[in-house]
């Protein structure tokens, strides 16, 4: 009777310890995939960016074709004021994006340590 008890013990620390691994396991392939995710996006944002960028350069090329180099200092201060202009919003646009990027985050890692917490407090 008291080796099977000894046995029940050591089969269920066994089981207990097979249940924690697997349960890290898991949240450390959800928390790999968010930040897979995340970088992606990234990336996708400063290609939009880049191309936003090209556009407004085109622009610009086009319009100061149009007035010619004999207006030199109405062609400058147009490009500084387009320049200006797109530096905000394209800054302005961005900063937005990033902060989205961090609240989701912030928000997957609060949710990956509340299972965690669960876990632990299951197995205690």
């Amino acid at each position: 009777s008291l080796l099977r008890f000894i046995e029940g013990e050591v089969r269920g620390a066994k089981t207990s310890a097979f249940m924690s691994w697997h349960s890290e396991f898991k949240q450390a392939k959800v928390a790999r995939s968010a930040q897979g995710e995340a970088g992606s996006r990234i990336e996708q944002l400063e290609k939009k960016m880049a191309a936003m960028m090209d556009k407004q350069a085109k622009s610009m090329a086009k319009y100061a074709e149009m007035i010619g180099s004999k207006q030199g200092p109405v062609l400058t201060m147009m490009t500084f004021a387009a320049w200006k202009a797109q530096a905000g919003g394209l800054k302005q646009e961005f900063e937005v994006e990033r902060r989205k990027e961090f609240a989701e985050r912030r928000k997957e890692r609060e949710r990956v340590q509340d299972n965690h917490d669960e876990d632990r407090e299951l197995l205690a």
